[in-house]
């Protein structure tokens, strides 16, 4: 591939016939009285080739190996323990990271009323919609800028859930950081998020976070999100805002897509990201407009991802855009997705 400088970024993701273990359903088993436990696995493989010349031409990328182990205690307790090792596989030229960021989710939750449940470990804190969705289910490979960059946060901390008809509600009160970062004190951040479904295939939430001892002008988050399928249509849409002292950030995510046949989805997604709006020009403004195509493979539990992007002010030299001003670049990716 010939290097040069391009304002337009392709990526096209490719799912390949799997080995006939890869069509297994996870099933659930049983320890006497005491305890249950279901596998969960998702595999996720990039083969990356990027034509912007300030960066490698190519590169190969495991994104995602998730293994996931769920169940009961004594019938009443749940528990949960995510690992994930491709966190530990350094990109091109980086450094080695740390055996301890394997580890990613790991709780024990009890229903102590109906329709109320408390949890305590590490889990995704409460904020963005799109950042709480699990990978296995996303749909265009990569997470937005605004649900990755202002959710899809671990935390160590106790979360107490709420649910009851249209109504369900999360709050969490947390160290602000994983376990594998260090800190002092356990409880220095405030979630809370609320969702309401008044009708059928209809959603919409709001969150607030208070961080960094419970200080927003420190640290803080809010946003809302919508989301609404109708018929074979599904429109997505989620406004997130920032602040780290005395840097603000925003940012805007819509989703469009539209099922064809049960396995074959377009989807249009646009976003724009403000990484400090008291600083911010129009050549720092992040923004990336993504035309894709989902195809899914449901006797292997795989999928094929065809997507383009124009991107903008973001650097791409894994898949994962991250900001960078100045930097337009274009890349082709194939990825081979499957679950158990």
């Amino acid at each position: 591939m010939k290097k040069c400088h391009l304002s337009m970024g392709l990526t096209i993701f490719i799912a390949t016939t799997l080995p006939s273990y890869a069509s297994l359903e996870s099933s659930t088993y049983h320890w006497a009285d005491i305890a249950t436990i279901k596998p969960n696995a998702t595999i996720q493989m990039w083969t990356i080739g990027n034509m912007n010349s300030t960066i490698n031409n190519q590169n190969v990328r495991l994104r995602r190996a998730e293994i996931k182990a769920s169940g009961s205690v004594v019938n009443s307790k749940k528990y949960t323990v995510m690992i994930d090792p491709a966190r530990l596989i350094p990109p091109s030229g980086g450094k080695n990271i740390p055996a301890k960021m394997i580890l990613q989710d790991f709780s024990l939750s009890a229903e102590v009323v109906p329709g109320i449940e408390i949890s305590v470990g590490q889990m995704k804190a409460p904020m963005t919609a799109e950042g709480l969705d699990s990978s296995s289910s996303l749909i265009l490979p990569e997470r937005s800028l605004v649900g990755r960059i202002l959710g899809d946060r671990r935390e160590m901390g106790l979360k107490v859930s709420y649910k009851k008809g249209i109504f369900n509600t999360t709050s969490m009160i947390s160290s602000g950081r994983a376990i594998y970062n260090t800190g002092m004190g356990m409880f220095n951040d405030f979630h809370t998020r609320v969702e309401l479904s008044p009708i059928k295939n209809l959603s919409y939430g709001t969150f607030v976070t208070i961080g960094n001892g419970f200080n927003y002008s420190k640290k803080g988050r809010w946003g809302l999100n919508a989301r609404y399928n109708f018929g074979d249509t599904m429109l997505r849409a989620e406004y997130a805002q920032g602040r780290d002292g005395g840097i603000e950030s925003q940012g805007l995510t819509t989703e469009v897509g539209y099922w064809i046949t049960p396995s074959l989805q377009p989807v249009v997604r646009y976003e724009r990201f403000s990484p400090n709006q008291v600083a911010t020009t129009q050549t720092s403004l992040a923004q990336a407009e993504t035309i894709g195509v989902n195809y899914l493979l449901p006797e292997y539990n795989s999928k094929v991802q065809v997507s383009g992007s124009a991107l903008q002010n973001l650097a791409d030299p894994t898949g994962t855009p991250t900001l960078s001003r100045g930097v337009h670049n274009a890349e082709v990716t194939v990825s081979l997705q499957a679950s158990i």
